[in-house]
């Protein structure tokens, strides 16, 4: 079965639950295990084993329709992970701020520091992290520098999904019928197959 473009709906949908399914994995596995540089490129072979998978299985066997499906899912992918690690940190901020308000309310004469912060939006949220910034050998990246390691890990996501989604669509050299594999005695002269 071709990939013909009355494909690209499938495609269309498959990439993003991919994306997203995946997104959500990674959040929850980077909490316990996230080597810098690795990580994200596992990652990216993970969002193009699974892209291919699921092409195949529907089968969908254009190599441009694995890359592109995997280029896709692999930014929805990034995406996701980034929207998770939001949603749970709003989620233990308004905690946190619920908490503030009770220990005010049961010691109300506690010299209680300023009230944790909460965000509203997901640009807070990118905000607030840039500042706290990220521990790399020691030191703590912040700002900018945060910036540019959030998208090479992005640019390494992609590159190994779709290097991966392209990898495996490439068809293995089927063995014809008058070829045969012989392991063969480099001491033995070899005799032309007619």
């Amino acid at each position: 079965m071709s990939s013909a473009p009355r494909s690209l709906p499938f495609i269309a949908y498959l990439s993003p639950l991919v994306g997203v399914a995946l997104g959500y994995g990674a959040t929850e596995l980077q909490r316990e295990f996230a080597p810098v540089g690795l990580f994200p490129v596992l990652v990216g072979i993970a969002t193009g084993l699974a892209i291919v998978a699921c092409l195949r299985l529907s089968g969908h066997t254009s190599a441009r329709a694995h890359g592109l499906a995997a280029l896709a899912a692999g930014a929805v992918c990034v995406g996701s992970m980034h929207y998770v690690s939001y949603k749970a940190a709003q989620a233990s901020a308004e905690v946190d701020f619920e908490n503030f308000q009770r220990m005010t309310q049961v010691l109300p004469q506690a010299d209680l520091k300023q009230p944790p912060q909460t965000f509203s939006s997901f640009r807070q949220f990118v905000d607030r992290r840039m500042l706290e910034g990220r521990p790399l050998a020691g030191r703590l990246v912040r700002g900018a520098w945060l910036g540019v390691w959030w998208g090479v890990d992005a640019a390494l996501v992609l590159v190994a999904a779709a290097a991966t989604a392209l990898f495996l669509s490439v068809p293995p050299s089927p063995i014809t019928s008058q070829e045969t594999f012989v392991p063969q005695d480099p001491k033995v002269p070899q005799e032309p197959v007619a």
